[in-house]
């Protein structure tokens, strides 16, 4: 599967539309073009993300807020949760379509309040993570996981929910609710489930004021929680299971370890990429991308190189190999960037400037 891409489109039926890539020995093409069950008159869902397993099936995560889903009977919560005394109630979904792109399940995901889903992960075994924010206080809860001392009801802010569901959407085996906010998630080998978000504590300018990355075992039950740079918006679980994170740092938000690709601070803010040791205690190493980057996005390569990318407001200072597929930044800001680390981050591989930040990346294996 070479590639994959989601949207909704107004008020049209059609809101969300799978393509995919064909394989190398194919010629290229879409393999299919399908949707999501949807009544016309209402506001459309938004999908936020698509994932796929190795058997070719897609798994969609996004929000709506009307009953106009057709949800599967079976499923763990067939018809739209929100209340409609509340203006601005949503709820999650979650639908499965196999490799012809045929709907196999569709599933709410929510309380009363506003529950957004913004992420979404398959394991080997088919079982499926979602991630998002939730103003709910009667979000499903289910299991037995790790869930912190919570806010006093109604809940005034968006906490993070993340949850595992079962992979033909009947079950919900476990949900959580944290005291934190747009979280993004990775699985690490064993099945421990990475969740990167910003904190609660909101400065004067109402930005947050920390990042922090958390730890749960495949159940959900917590192993580990690190504050991370402000500015931390990628993560990925790199080929030997560690952790690997990525942003925008200050002066003081992290240090760069003495071997890295790029050892010096140069100015107020850098472009950074770190990978942690599993029990989240410290950084195995980490290193500057470059002046006025942000390393927003991660893939991981099975021989353990990292391919980066993201924003960058320098012209001419990003380090660019010789070779590099665009060699200067683009005539206006905004422009991206793309590099791959090798695996001790200390050197790039190679480096381009990019028209413009992607919005999504991923490694394709060759032959696939």
């Amino acid at each position: 599967m070479a590639g994959k891409f989601g949207t909704a489109f107004g008020q049209l039926a059609t809101v969300c539309l799978l393509v995919v890539a064909c394989a190398a020995q194919n010629p290229p093409g879409v393999l299919y073009s399908t949707t999501i069950p949807y009544s016309n008159g209402q506001l459309p869902p938004t999908v936020s993300a698509i994932e796929a397993d190795s058997a070719g099936n897609s798994y969609v995560i996004g929000s709506v807020s009307t009953n106009e889903l057709a949800g599967t009977p079976g499923v763990l919560q067939p018809s739209f949760g929100g209340s409609n005394a509340n203006p601005f109630a949503a709820n999650a979904f979650v639908a499965k379509f196999d490799s012809n792109g045929t709907p196999v399940f569709l599933t709410y995901l929510g309380g009363s309040g506003s529950d957004l889903g913004t992420s979404i992960l398959v394991d080997e075994a088919g079982h499926i993570f979602v991630g998002g924010t939730t103003t709910s206080s009667n979000f499903p809860l289910a299991g037995s996981p790790y869930r912190p001392a919570l806010p006093s009801q109604p809940w005034n802010e968006a906490l993070t929910f993340i949850a595992e569901i079962s992979n033909d959407g009947k079950t919900l085996i476990w949900s959580t609710v944290l005291n934190e906010t747009s979280p993004r998630l990775a699985l690490g080998p064993d099945g421990s489930v990475y969740d990167l978000a910003a904190t609660l504590e909101f400065g004067s300018n109402g930005l947050p004021q920390g990042t922090t990355l958390t730890k749960l075992t495949s159940s959900g039950q917590f192993v580990a929680r690190l504050n991370t740079p402000l500015g931390t918006r990628g993560l990925a679980v790199g080929a030997n299971g560690s952790p690997c994170i990525g942003g925008a740092a200050n002066t003081n938000d992290i240090s760069a370890t003495p071997d890295a690709w790029q050892t010096t601070f140069a100015g107020s803010s850098e472009g950074f990429v770190a990978q942690l040791n599993d029990a989240l205690s410290g950084y195995t190493w980490a290193t500057y991308i470059g002046t006025g980057t942000a390393a927003l996005l991660l893939a991981p390569v099975p021989d353990g190189s990292l391919w980066v990318t993201g924003s960058t407001a320098s012209s001419t200072s990003f380090p660019v190999s010789p070779s590099a597929l665009q060699s200067q930044s683009s005539p206006y800001d905004g422009g991206g960037f793309l590099v791959r680390l090798s695996a001790d981050g200390s050197q790039a591989i190679s480096a381009t400037y990019l028209p413009i930040p992607p919005s999504s990346i991923s490694f394709i294996r060759p032959g696939t």
